[in-house]
């Protein structure tokens, strides 16, 4: 995903060309436009992580309605103006999705309401957002990197109703490594855990059973042992 060029132009800023498309600098940020925007109406956007890496390449489509605003269309769901701003909210809110996004000022999707709750094993909650974990700090509603002790200064804010209000999101940092269990549930991923990512359940759907009841059962701290001469065989 992140193989790119960049190629100077005479006014300073970069031109960057990834899978045969390219995108226009803007104002010598990390932001980075699609060149047929203003001729064609292109929507792709693409955001640089501290690293250089691609952190964030979105399209959508902006449809207009028969009353002059637009219908936001993102992943394969729509989402409608709210009075002409900059804020979309999910079209079927009626039918109770809370969905919402942002766009920033030169149009990239600045945030999304697309988070999840973590529980902890001290029975707190983590919030997961773009695959980066925040923790609770002070008021109810503001929510910091969990890697504030070592510098990292995003945060989230949500109002009382749980829509995001704010999110900065320009970690100076890889997102944590979590794996996501078989009921739903998630842990943190370990050295150990890359032999697990190369498994497939269809070819050994016990050897992976055996793996997430081994963890449970080390998070419950019991600790149990295979008989001697007892043996298993994974087909």
């Amino acid at each position: 995903m992140n193989k790119y060029q960049l190629v100077p132009t005479k006014s300073g800023k970069y031109l960057l060309m990834w899978r045969q498309y390219s995108y226009n600098q803007n104002h010598n940020s990390k932001t980075y436009y699609c060149s047929k925007r203003s001729r064609l109406g292109c929507q792709a956007r693409l955001k640089l992580g501290v690293d250089g890496i691609i952190k964030s390449a979105e399209e959508y489509e902006l449809i207009e309605t028969r009353k002059g605003r637009h219908l936001l269309m993102w992943r394969n769901h729509t989402y409608s103006q709210d009075h002409n701003g900059k804020r979309y909210y999910c079209s079927k809110r009626l039918s109770g999705c809370k969905a919402r996004l942002k766009l920033g000022a030169d149009g990239s999707i600045e945030s999304t309401d697309d988070y999840e709750f973590i529980p902890t094993g001290k029975g707190k909650h983590l919030l997961m957002m773009n695959n980066y974990t925040f923790c609770q700090i002070g008021n109810i509603g503001n929510y910091y990197c969990s890697k504030h002790g070592s510098g990292c200064k995003c945060k989230v804010k949500l109002d009382f109703n749980g829509v995001v209000l704010r999110a900065d999101l320009d970690h100076n940092h890889e997102p944590p490594r979590f794996m996501k269990t078989a009921c739903g549930k998630y842990r943190q991923a370990s050295s150990d855990d890359e032999q697990v990512h190369v498994l497939s359940k269809e070819q050994h759907p016990e050897l992976l059973l055996f793996i997430e009841f081994f963890w449970m059962q080390r998070q419950s701290k019991i600790s149990f042992k295979w008989k001697s001469g007892d043996s298993r065989s994974v087909t």
